[in-house]
C-alpha cells in the first residue's frame, strides 16, 4: 500500500488545533494522536468524550505518550505553515518555531513589509503634493498610489489620494477604484452609490456589465436579492443572443446563486446547467458552478447526484490549486454537510475538520468561514448526543460569526436554531423557543416577509416540537401545518424534510386525540 504525502501529513497532525503535534498523546480507544495541551483542554471541557470516537472513558490517565510518532515528527521535513502565502521552504519540526519567527511569509514579518511599503507610499505622497508637475503626471501619481494604498488594505490614505486628483482625463478609472475602495471598507451603500453614477458615464455594454456585476454582488452580500437579480437580469441582457462567453456563465451562475438562496431549486438547477454549457472545465468559474449545482441537487434530497458533483469539483480544483486552498476547504465543507445528511458522522467530521485545518493556515483564526466550519463541527457532536461539547463549539462559532457577518445574517440564525435544538433537549424550552423566534426573525428580514424559505419551514417545525413536548395543544398543528406547507413549496412534497413533518403531525393529532 502505498501512503500520499497528504496522508502523511494527516497522520502528523493534531485534529483540534489543526498544527503538527506537539508532546504526542494517543488515545487508547480509537488510537487518535493529539497535542498533550489540546487533549488536555478537550477532557476539561467535554465530560471525557474522545473528540474522534465519542468513547466515555477516556481521561488523561489513560492516554499513551508516543514517542515513536513524536521523533518522526521532530526529523521529518514539513511544508512551512505559511506556504500558502509564498514560502517555499521545507523544514524539520525541531526547527520550524526557529523558522516562523524568521520566515518572510509569517504575519508579524508581512506586516513589518507592509508597514515598509507604506513608509515609501506616504514618503511618495508627501513627495507628489509638494511637486510642481503638470496636473495630468500628477494624476497619475495620486492615481497610482491610490490603487497601492488599496491594495494594502489602506483605504483612508487611497481616498485620501483620489481628492488630489484635479483632471477629468480618467474619470471613469478614478471611480471605479473610489468604489471598490468603500466595498472593500465595508461601505456597500457608499459603493453602491459610486457604481450607479459611474454607470452613467460607461462608453461600452462591457463596462455596464461590470458595473452591474459589482452592484449585484453587493446586493448579495446585503442579502437585497431583488435588487441584485434586477442587476444581473440588466447584465444578461446586455450581452448578445447567441453570445457563449465566460461572462454569460459568470451571469449565469449569479443567478443561480439567487434562485438557490431563495429555495428555488429547480430553477437554480436549470441556470447552473446552462452555465456548465459554456463554462471553461479548466476554470475556477466551472468548479463553483459545478458545487453550487451539486448544493442544489443536496437541497433537494438528491444526494448521488450531490456526491457525484463533490468530488468531480474536488478532483479539478486540487488539480489546479493543490489539497490546501481556501476554495478546496470550501468544497470538502459542503462534501461533510451531505455526509451529515446520510449520517455518515465520523466521516463529516474528518471534512469539517480538515476544511478549518486549511482556512485556519489560509487565513488565520479571524475569517468568516472560521465561524461557518465550527457551526459544523458542533452540529456533529450535537447528532451524537455530546451536547456538553457542541455547545462550547457553538459558543466559539456564534461569537466568530457575529465578529464576521453582525447578529442579525442568516449564518446566525442557522446557528441559533441549533443551539436551540439543545436547549430543547435539554429541557431549556423558553431559552430554546427565544432563539428559534429569533432565528425566523433573522430569515423573515432576510428574504421578506413574501418570500417563503426552506429554513422557516425548518425552523416552525422546531418550534411546533417545542410547544408539543410544553403540551400547548394550541399552537402545535398550526405551527407544524406552517411548516409543512413551506417546505412542501421549496424544497417539494416528496422531501425527507416534509416526511419527517407529516410525521409529527400525526403524532400530534394522535396525541391531542
Amino acid at each position: 500500500m502505498i501512503t500520499t504525502p497528504s496522508e502523511i501529513q494527516t497522520l502528523l497532525e493534531c485534529c483540534i488545533c489543526c498544527d503538527y503535534l506537539t508532546d504526542v498523546r494517543e488515545t487508547p480507544c480509537c488510537h487518535q494522536l493529539f497535542c498533550f495541551a489540546c487533549i488536555q483542554s478537550w477532557l476539561t471541557q467535554s465530560a471525557s468524550s474522545c473528540p474522534r470516537c465519542c468513547s466515555r472513558i477516556l481521561t488523561e490517565q489513560t492516554l499513551l505518550t508516543n514517542i515513536v510518532i513524536q521523533r518522526f515528527i521532530d526529523n521529518t521535513q514539513f511544508n512551512c505553515p505559511y506556504r500558502l502565502q509564498g514560502c517555499s521552504i521545507k523544514v524539520s519540526r525541531s526547527d520550524l518555531t526557529q523558522h516562523k519567527q524568521s520566515c518572510p511569509y509569517s504575519p508579524d514579518n508581512l506586516v513589518t513589509e507592509r508597514e515598509r511599503k507604506l513608509s515609501e507610499l506616504r514618503l511618495k505622497l508627501r513627495e507628489y503634493s509638494d511637486a510642481k508637475i503638470r496636473t495630468k503626471e500628477k494624476d497619475t501619481a495620486f492615481y497610482d498610489l491610490a490603487k497601492a494604498f488599496h491594495d494594502q488594505q489602506t483605504y483612508e490614505e487611497a481616498r485620501q489620494c483620489l481628492k488630489m486628483i484635479k483632471g477629468t482625463q480618467n474619470t471613469f478609472d478614478v471611480m471605479i477604484l473610489s468604489a471598490r475602495i468603500e466595498q472593500d471598507d465595508g461601505h456597500y451603500d457608499k459603493a453602491l452609490q459610486i457604481y450607479t453614477d459611474v454607470y452613467l458615464k460607461a462608453k461600452s455594454n462591457a463596462q455596464r456589465i461590470e458595473l452591474l456585476l459589482a452592484s449585484a454582488q453587493i446586493h448579495l452580500k446585503k442579502a437585497q436579492f431583488t435588487e441584485a437579480k434586477e442587476k444581473f437580469i440588466r447584465a444578461l441582457n446586455l450581452l448578445p443572443h447567441n453570445d457563449r462567453s465566460q461572462k454569460k456563465a459568470e451571469i449565469f451562475n449569479g443567478i443561480g446563486l439567487l434562485a438557490k438562496k431563495c429555495s428555488d431549486y429547480d430553477q437554480a438547477i436549470s441556470i447552473y446547467t446552462k452555465a456548465l454549457e459554456i463554462a471553461d472545465p479548466d476554470s475556477d468559474l466551472w468548479s463553483e458552478i459545478v458545487v453550487n449545482l451539486a448544493d442544489s441537487f443536496r437541497k433537494k434530497g438528491n444526494y448521488n447526484e450531490s456526491h457525484e458533483l463533490y468530488i468531480k469539483a474536488l478532483k479539478q480544483l486540487e488539480s489546479v490549486h493543490g489539497h490546501n486552498h481556501p476554495l478546496v476547504a470550501d468544497v470538502v465543507k459542503n462534501l461533510g454537510i451531505l455526509l451529515k445528511k446520510e449520517g455518515k458522522y465520523t466521516e463529516a467530521l474528518d471534512c469539517f475538520k480538515q476544511a478549518l485545518k486549511i482556512s485556519k493556515h489560509y487565513y488565520g483564526r479571524k475569517h468568516e468561514s472560521i465561524g461557518m466550519y465550527l457551526g459544523n463541527i458542533g452540529d456533529i457532536y450535537r447528532k451524537r448526543g455530546d451536547y456538553k461539547t457542541a455547545e462550547v463549539i457553538y459558543n466559539e462559532a456564534l461569537t466568530a460569526l457575529q465578529q464576521s457577518f453582525g447578529p442579525k445574517h442568516i449564518e446566525v440564525a442557522e446557528l441559533l436554531n441549533s443551539m436551540g435544538l439543545i436547549l430543547a433537549q435539554k429541557g431549556d424550552y423558553d431559552e430554546a423557543e427565544a432563539l428559534y423566534e429569533r432565528a425566523i426573525k433573522i430569515v423573515k428580514n432576510t428574504f421578506g416577509l413574501n418570500q417563503e424559505h426552506y429554513k422557516l419551514g425548518i425552523y416552525y417545525n422546531n418550534l411546533a416540537e417545542l410547544h408539543r413536548k410544553r403540551n400547548d395543544s394550541d399552537d402545535v398543528l398550526r405551527l407544524y401545518r406552517r411548516a409543512f406547507t413551506i417546505i412542501e413549496k421549496t424544497l417539494g412534497p416528496e422531501h425527507s424534510e416534509a416526511a419527517e413533518i407529516l410525521h409529527n403531525i400525526g403524532q400530534a393529532q394522535h396525541e391531542l386525540g
